[in-house]
């Protein structure tokens, strides 16, 4: 998954840029594998951060890792349910030596409420940034060619409980990159993976939830056990095409 091609001499694009699970990523494999070139996608740039806020924290401490590694890691506002956006950053970054080889799709949104309280709006807030974005993402780099090694989705584990009540509109979304993972890699012979994530500890909704993260503590993945289990999928995924 992280070939010397991968991190020496490409581009990993990640959206949802300033959530948690996006910059623990990204922290991850510029550790573990000298990632040399990250780009986040999100919806602020740095400026617009406010002073005090967990993201401007977050980001400084990214940026400080990846100065330390060597690495370079930029962070451009890019609204991923918008398909001009997202082509225009990827064809930018396709023109320099370091084209795009992965792709890492984190965006999300939440708005719980039974469904028989839904509206409109909530569908579509929650919705959009997954099913829009991934969209998006899977357009953009056929209509490029970029030269993708791997498109890792995040759905989760609620998907398959009957637990969670109040979260259809995200859960639909998260059916719709499962969806979309099998389209791409089972028809299309295109490199996908849609990751049902459990609750994970030190990064993602749950991390920053207190309420969550209490009730659930017992029973949340590491995050970089989670990361080294989605590099072995990917790797019996590319065994099984062969």
């Amino acid at each position: 998954m992280f070939s010397d091609l991968i991190c020496t001499k490409g581009t990993i694009v990640i959206s949802g840029g300033l959530g948690g699970l996006a910059i623990e990523m990204s922290k991850w494999m510029i550790k573990e594998y000298h990632v040399k070139r990250i780009v986040l996608m999100a919806r602020k740039t740095i400026e617009e951060l406010e002073e005090n806020s967990p993201q401007l924290r977050d980001w400084k401490y990214l940026h400080q890792i990846a100065q330390k590694y060597e690495s370079f890691v930029e962070l451009v506002k890019v609204d991923v349910t918008k398909f001009d956006q997202v082509f225009n950053a990827i064809q930018r970054i396709n023109k320099t030596e370091y084209p795009v080889r992965g792709i890492i799709h984190t965006a999300m949104a939440l708005h719980d409420t039974l469904i028989m309280n839904m509206t409109q709006e909530m569908l579509t807030k929650v919705m959009r940034p997954k099913i829009h974005g991934a969209w998006n993402l899977h357009h953009a780099i056929q209509i490029t060619k970029s030269p993708i090694h791997f498109f890792i989705m995040f759905s989760s584990v609620q998907n398959h409980c009957l637990t969670e009540i109040g979260q259809s509109n995200y859960n639909a979304g998260n059916n719709f990159l499962d969806a979309l993972a099998y389209w791409r890699f089972h028809c299309k012979k295109l490199p996908a993976l849609s990751i049902s994530l459990p609750f994970i500890s030190g990064a993602g909704y749950a991390h920053k939830n207190v309420e969550s993260a209490q009730l659930l503590r017992d029973y949340a993945v590491p995050a970089t056990y989670m990361f080294k289990m989605i590099e072995e999928i990917h790797r019996k995924q590319q065994i099984s095409l062969n």
